[in-house]
């Protein structure tokens, strides 16, 4: 959606304002409020004019405030008009029941008759984004995306909720598979070769038979006995499958022994 969130340039702040007079000059025209009968034709323009280019400020401060919000950067260009709108005319509400008072002496807005004139000042400030927003040639970036994250691969739908979604290692027992992450461990129903298919580019590999690594977990690599084990973060010791000696070196790029 665009709208200023830097600097904006000259014609750009030129649009704004030209903008912001137009619905002046509407408001003026229609003079609501009781300010038809209340001011003269120039004052009347001259008032809604003014109000508006308030009102395209209050627009102004309240992007460049929700601006690095995550979730109103999330939102879809309709729902940020329509925030950004109704944030604004908060201010706007209370701005224009303090003017009216000085150009109608004796009006008193009442507790009791903000909630309306709030509704009628924010349909204002809806109109004047929407005009502002098209008017603009600096775009408000799009919708922030999620932090880069592991790929979500089929077998993560079968992690224990307790565990979390780190996953580290998967270790075969009998017709079930211990999965480990970094909150613990637990037993579920699924072969191995199932979870390797679902885990499809998932960062990690089969190191054993009965054992597949996350790529990330592997802190280092124990020499025993001429077998060769990695050590993982949460301290677990994989033994490594003579099969998968080679890819593992490639893999890691450590010094494990020959196959």
């Amino acid at each position: 959606m665009p709208f200023a969130l830097r600097e904006m340039t000259p014609p750009a702040a030129l649009r704004h304002l030209l903008a912001a007079i137009a619905i002046g000059l509407f408001l003026g025209f229609l003079g609501p409020f009781g300010s038809y009968p209340a001011l003269g034709t120039l004052e009347r323009y001259m008032f809604w004019s003014g109000l508006s280019l308030l009102g395209a400020l209050c627009i102004a401060a309240t992007v460049r405030a929700l601006k690095s919000t995550p979730r109103f950067a999330r939102l879809g260009p309709p729902f940020r008009i329509a925030t950004i709108a109704l944030a604004s005319a908060i201010p706007m509400t209370f701005a224009t029941a303090w003017l009216l008072s000085q150009v109608q002496p004796g009006r008193i807005v009442t507790i009791a008759g903000l909630p309306s004139l709030y509704a009628a000042v924010a349909s204002v400030q809806l109109m004047l984004a929407i005009l502002i927003g098209r008017s603009s040639e600096v775009e408000l970036p799009n919708p922030a995306p999620a932090e880069p994250r592991k790929s979500r691969p089929d077998f993560a739908m079968r992690i224990p909720l307790h565990l979390g979604g780190e996953l580290i290692a998967i270790e075969c027992e009998d017709h079930y598979l211990r999965v480990h992450t970094k909150l613990g461990s637990d037993l579920i129903l699924c072969r191995l070769a199932d979870a390797l298919n679902e885990l499809g580019e998932a960062d990690g590999r089969r190191v054993h038979r009965s054992w597949w690594v996350a790529d990330d977990a592997v802190v280092g690599v124990d020499k025993e006995g001429g077998r060769s084990f990695l050590r993982l973060t949460n301290g677990l010791r994989v033994p490594v499958s003579k099969t998968y000696l080679p890819s593992i070196r490639e893999w890691r790029r450590v010094s494990l022994p020959a196959a």
